[in-house]
């Protein structure tokens, strides 16, 4: 390959123009950020601020997607003393892959089939997992799929329902934290 060289499979597999220098700082950059050695760098939490309130048990929705994965790989990854719990639908854009592959055999993380939308199901096992923090990352985000087959009031149904009955489950069982990260179906117009 003419100015270039392609990794194998094993090494990303990306395109590099770069000399044997710059190529082996990347390499190494790349293994640091796979196994998040990378964070050791960032200043610890307790140096900054007094924590009035560490997590023991979190709740992770939309799990198996593209953020929930990542969000709870991270968290199983840097912090082994929390206890992750990841809920997912398994809908068109989320893979149960994406997150237990990478958590094989990490004790702290489990993973459960189950709706966000489903009230009872969703109390049920806050009260089992004792949640005491729950990250709600579950929705649909394919806005142009909202014009398709369901339509916007499945949007709605599973973003802001979702939503709704994640907050309220949190209030009954008592979850100390709850953090929301969602789309504009939740949002509305700005």
């Amino acid at each position: 390959m003419a100015g270039g060289e392609r990794t194998g499979a094993g090494q990303e597999g990306l395109i590099f123009q770069h000399g044997p220098e710059k190529r082996k700082s990347l390499k190494e950059a790349l293994e640091r950020a796979r196994d998040y050695s990378v964070y050791e760098d960032l200043p610890q939490l307790p140096d900054l601020v007094e924590r009035c309130y560490t997590p023991s048990n979190i709740l992770v929705t939309g799990v198996a997607g593209f953020i929930g994965s990542h969000v709870a790989i991270r968290l199983a990854k840097l912090y082994p003393h929390y206890r992750i719990v990841g809920v997912d639908r398994l809908t068109y854009c989320s893979n149960q892959s994406y997150v237990c592959e990478p958590l094989r055999g990490h004790a702290n993380f489990v993973f459960v089939k189950q709706d966000v939308c489903n009230y009872e199901a969703m109390v049920r096992l806050m009260l089992e997992e004792r949640i005491d923090t729950v990250m709600h990352l579950a929705a649909q985000s394919h806005v142009d799929l909202s014009f398709k087959q369901g339509g916007p009031r499945q949007f709605v149904v599973d973003n802001v329902l979702g939503t709704a009955t994640m907050l309220e489950a949190s209030r009954h069982v008592g979850v100390k934290r709850f953090l929301n990260c969602s789309t504009d179906e939740v949002y509305g117009e700005g």
